[in-house]
């Protein structure tokens, strides 16, 4: 890790204590934008993954032909009809201004005037003064438009494998191109770049997140990785000490703590896990990582 970095340190300031005083939104609101007709799983699981971790509210801006079913599957989501024919993007933007954290991607599909719109918002939704986490189609639409995030302090990346080389071929680089170049080449944004060790950098820190998971790669951990890291740092935004390295922080939290639920959830139920397992798992392993008198990260 370059630099010095007190990932625990910042992480008692960032993650807030429940007290009986407390009022609704002061753990935190999230936005996803996200779910098609074909996809109506990943936005879910991105939402309520986030309040899994702890957030107080999740609104989920979807095709309008994904609604009901997402709705259908929890009453705890705010889930607007957004994508359709007459859509008004100040739908979604009115929105932004009463969360701390933006998830683009999970589920989006890749339909042109879909496309067209979320790149509409993205580009104010930039400005505004929250978090922006692009993951799954969200990464797909950014490789055109990489310019609209490069030196932008508010931006996460999370690819995996196959994203992460789209990002390099986009680059002109070799697949082999290490997170912190790529990063700095991006003016500074911070990477989460995923794997069987995650390794996080914005170019002037690196962490390699060392937490096992799981030999299960089922699908949707992708999106449960997203809600959580949504909610981690909707929590460094309500931080009065926010800094641009509490991203890092997060991005490292959020990558230990889905591992570890992995890990959990494998041991229950082996070939057999689903997200829905690790997802389920997340307020027991929540505890054990980040109790109150230790959290306990692996990393280096």
């Amino acid at each position: 890790m370059g630099g010095q970095l007190s990932i625990e340190a910042r992480l008692k300031s960032i993650i807030p204590q429940l007290t009986f005083d407390s009022h609704k939104g002061a753990c935190g609101k999230v936005a996803i934008i996200g779910g098609s007709v074909e996809y109506t799983g990943a936005p879910y699981f991105s939402g309520i993954s986030a309040l899994r971790v702890g957030c107080d509210l999740a609104h989920i801006f979807c095709h309008q032909d994904a609604a009901i079913a997402i709705k259908s599957y929890s009453p705890e989501l705010i889930v607007h009809p957004f994508f359709k024919e007459d859509y008004d993007t100040n739908e979604v933007l009115k929105w932004l201004d009463t969360v701390q954290a933006l998830v683009v991607g999970p589920g989006l599909g890749r339909d042109e005037s879909v496309m067209e719109a979320t790149l509409s918002i993205l580009k104010q939704a930039i400005t505004k003064n929250i978090i922006i986490i692009l993951d799954a189609d969200g990464l797909f639409l950014i490789n055109n438009h990489l310019d609209l995030i490069r030196g932008k302090k508010n931006i996460i990346l999370t690819p995996n494998v196959m994203e992460y080389r789209r990002l390099c071929d986009v680059l002109k680089v070799s697949h082999n191109t290490p997170c912190n170049k790529v990063a700095l080449m991006l003016g500074g944004v911070t990477i989460l770049q995923k794997g069987q060790v995650d390794e996080v950098s914005n170019g002037s820190y690196t962490v390699h997140v060392k937490h096992v998971g799981s030999p299960r790669r089922c699908g949707g951990q992708g999106d449960v990785l997203s809600g959580s890291l949504a909610t981690f740092v909707a929590w460094s935004k309500l931080n009065q000490d926010f800094q641009d390295e509490d991203l890092i922080c997060c991005s490292v939290a959020a990558s230990a703590l889905v591992k570890e639920c992995s890990s959990f959830a494998f041991t229950e139920k082996h070939r057999g896990v689903i997200a829905s397992d690790i997802i389920e798992s997340i307020p027991s392993v929540f505890d054990q990582v980040f109790g109150q008198n230790k959290i306990q990260l692996i990393y280096e």
